[in-house]
């Protein structure tokens, strides 16, 4: 049975996206190529649930098939990889991390004329290098301490758990009003395997690796890049990680898995900007798209996400690289959100209809009204204010971010405008009766401010 579990967990992260990603034509890291490919094997897995329950053929000889089919692919399709040694991939992985350390420590010494510049400039460089470790270490700990325990909170075991549990016996869970099922599919992937549907650890594991992903692609992006501020970001968002979601890590809800899958399209975003071959910047800003879409199945937050998307994409990134035929780029524009519709919505379009016919209900202005309530129906505005200052002291980040508007690059702009200001007050207005709410903001906060 734990042989087993392993095995859903390898299905749920691994086996689907390695093989999606070796027919993707771009050339990255090895975390970028590690994040897509557990984002391409969750999605993945999500039609794959979707598919086996409306056949009635969810059942545990035929995903252990599937696994077993797709584990063959994998191992044909990375065949020549398999020619290198152990010794050379590490060294080759160290290689590349040395030179992204030389590249910043030059990038700092180049940075001010002046001696003392310089020194000041190295000081502040290593102190926030320095932070993001710890960082780093905390979001390390909080999923590794955490593996083997269970679901104990309440929304974790009422309602997520449950709904995998009726994945897992094959049945649509009807009342899980419009929260997408993402992870409750794959936690049912688990159940599946097994066949017992009472071994939770398993499944609980797939919420905890997220925060550490997050900080990772964070302190990656300030490697490349020689810059500070992504390791200042690493500081401030894991600051507001463990203030706003912390304990939201560990006990089986999916808001850590909400803030990573809504900041790996700002993430591929930010790696397209850098490029300069159109079509490699075109690939990458298919999969933002597509992973924009997939944001939308973890949690309603995620549709945030799905929808200003194409906007970062046209604003931030492709209005500086005009075609010489403006109608290439909004029919290109319009495919890339098609395909993101056509990952996003189906969910939402069958609760819609669900709506309609009696079946369920919405939870949109349920969740307004408990809001109001929470605040004591003080009125909107009021109730905005009371709201922010859930921040505590770090609403002061808005200020700085609303300054660094004048100084920043035009993506950074337009994801301070379309994402970091506005989402708050939506927040503060439909769901800020629980902070963790606020999770798909805080990397992209952390991310602006750094």
């Amino acid at each position: 049975m734990f042989l087993l579990g392993m095995i859903a967990v390898m299905q749920s992260l691994f086996i689907p996206g390695l093989i999606i990603f070796k027919w993707i034509d771009v050339k990255v890291s090895f975390l970028q190529k590690l994040t897509y490919v557990i984002v391409f094997s969750l999605i993945a897995g999500y039609y794959e649930v979707l598919a086996l329950t409306v056949l009635g053929l969810y059942r545990q000889p035929v995903v252990v098939s599937i696994f077993l089919f797709e584990l063959v692919a994998v191992i044909w399709l990375y065949r020549a990889d398999f020619n290198m040694s152990a010794g050379e991939t590490l060294n080759s992985y160290w290689q590349r991390f040395v030179n992204s350390i030389r590249k910043l420590v030059v990038f700092m010494d180049l940075r001010n004329d002046l001696p003392i510049g310089r020194f000041a400039y190295a000081v502040f460089s290593f102190g926030v290098i320095a932070l993001s470790l710890v960082g780093l270490w905390w979001a390390f700990k909080v999923f590794t301490s955490n593996v083997g325990s269970i679901f104990n909170s309440w929304d974790a075991v009422v309602s997520w758990n449950r709904w995998a549990i009726n994945w897992a016996d094959e049945i649509i869970p009807m009342s899980a009003r419009n929260y997408p099922q993402l992870m409750p599919m794959h936690w049912s992937l688990t159940y599946v395997f097994m066949a017992n549907t009472g071994v939770q650890f398993f499944a609980k594991a797939l919420t905890l690796p997220f925060a550490f992903l997050t900080l990772l692609m964070l302190f990656y992006l300030g490697l490349q890049k020689g810059s500070a501020g992504f390791f200042a970001g690493i500081v401030i968002t894991y600051l507001l990680l463990k203030k706003f979601i912390g304990g939201y890590l560990v006990n089986g809800y999916v808001d850590g898995a909400m803030a990573f899958f809504a900041f790996v399209p700002v993430y591929t975003l930010i790696k397209a900007s850098y490029l300069e071959n159109e079509k490699e910047r075109n690939t990458m800003l298919w999969l933002g798209f597509i992973f924009a879409g997939s944001a939308a199945l973890v949690k309603q937050p995620g549709v945030y996400i799905f929808l200003i998307y194409p906007f970062l994409a046209f604003l931030g990134v492709q209005k500086y690289f005009p075609p010489e035929d403006p109608k290439t780029l909004y029919r290109t524009l319009f495919f890339m959100f098609a395909a993101s519709a056509l990952i996003a919505l189906p969910w939402y379009v069958f609760k819609q209809i669900a709506f309609l016919i009696g079946l369920d209900r919405p939870e949109i202005f349920d969740l307004a009204v408990i809001a109001a309530d929470t605040h004591k129906n003080i009125g909107l505005f009021a109730q905005m204010r009371d709201a922010l200052s859930t921040f505590d002291w770090y609403i002061w980040l808005f200020p700085l971010v609303i300054l660094g508007v004048v100084f920043l690059q035009p993506l950074y702009r337009w994801i301070v405008l379309l994402v970091v200001l506005p989402y708050p007050l939506l927040w503060a207005w439909v769901a800020s009766y629980d902070a963790r709410n606020l999770s798909i903001v805080l990397p992209v906060l952390g991310l602006i401010a750094g």
